[in-house]
C-alpha cells in the first residue's frame, strides 16, 4: 500500500510535469509575499516552508531535533506558550501546516486565538481531515519524526471547525475537481480584526 505523503508528492509532481501549480504553491503565492516575516510553528524538518521566498522565516518546535532539520532561524519550545516565545504583532503571517491535530482540541484552541494576536496580515492552517494517530511515523526509523512523541495526532479538525475561528476553510481538490484530498486548508486576514 502506498503511503498518503508518497501519493501527495507524486499527485503534485504529476500536476507540476502538466504545468498545474499545487495547491500549496498557489496558497505559498497567494498569501506570502517576499517582503514578508513568516512563523512556522510546529515547523519540524521545514520541508513545507524551504522554499517560500520571504524577508525572514522563524520556525519553533518542541522537538529538540528539528532545530538540526530546520532551513532557518529556529526557537525551540513549546507553541502552546508561544506568545511568551514570539512578541504580540511581530509576523506578517503564521503558518500552522500539519499543526494543529497534534494537540488537544483545548490547547488548538488556545492556539488559534494566539496566532491572531502574533499574525500582522493572515495566517494559513493546513491539516488533515481525516483521522489517524500518525503513530507509524515516529516508529518509523526512515522517517524523519522517528522518536517525536509531538508528531502524534490528538484532534480532528473540520472545514465548520476552522470556520468558528473566522477562517476561510476549504478541502483542496485535484484540478479536474474529481478528487479530494483528505486535508482542509485555511487562511484568515488578520487586518479585518476578526479574532
Amino acid at each position: 500500500m502506498i503511503r498518503m505523503e508518497t501519493a501527495w508528492t507524486i499527485a503534485d509532481q504529476l500536476w507540476r510535469l502538466a504545468g498545474v501549480k499545487s495547491w500549496l504553491t498557489w496558497l505559498i503565492e497567494m498569501y506570502i509575499h517576499p517582503e514578508y516575516t513568516v512563523l512556522d510553528l510546529g515547523c519540524g524538518n521545514g520541508y513545507a516552508t524551504s522554499a517560500i521566498a520571504c524577508k525572514k522565516m522563524v520556525g519553533v518546535d518542541a522537538w529538540e531535533p528539528a532545530k538540526d532539520l530546520y532551513h532557518s532561524e529556529f526557537i525551540l519550545g513549546d507553541i502552546r506558550n508561544i506568545t511568551r516565545l514570539v512578541e504580540a504583532k511581530s509576523f506578517d503571517v503564521v503558518l500552522c501546516l500539519d499543526v494543529i491535530e497534534h494537540l488537544e482540541q483545548e490547547d488548538a484552541h488556545h492556539l488559534l486565538k494566539n496566532v491572531g494576536k502574533i499574525a500582522k496580515e493572515r495566517s494559513i492552517i493546513f491539516t488533515p481531515s481525516v483521522f489517524t494517530d500518525n503513530q507509524d511515523h515516529t516508529e518509523d526509523p526512515k522517517c524523519w519524526a522517528f522518536g517525536n512523541e509531538f508528531n502524534i495526532h490528538k484532534s480532528l479538525w473540520t472545514v465548520a471547525d476552522l470556520e468558528k475561528y473566522h477562517y476561510d476553510a476549504w478541502k483542496p481538490g485535484h484540478p479536474s475537481k474529481r478528487y479530494q484530498y483528505d486535508y482542509v486548508v485555511a487562511a484568515k486576514d488578520h487586518t479585518r480584526g476578526l479574532s
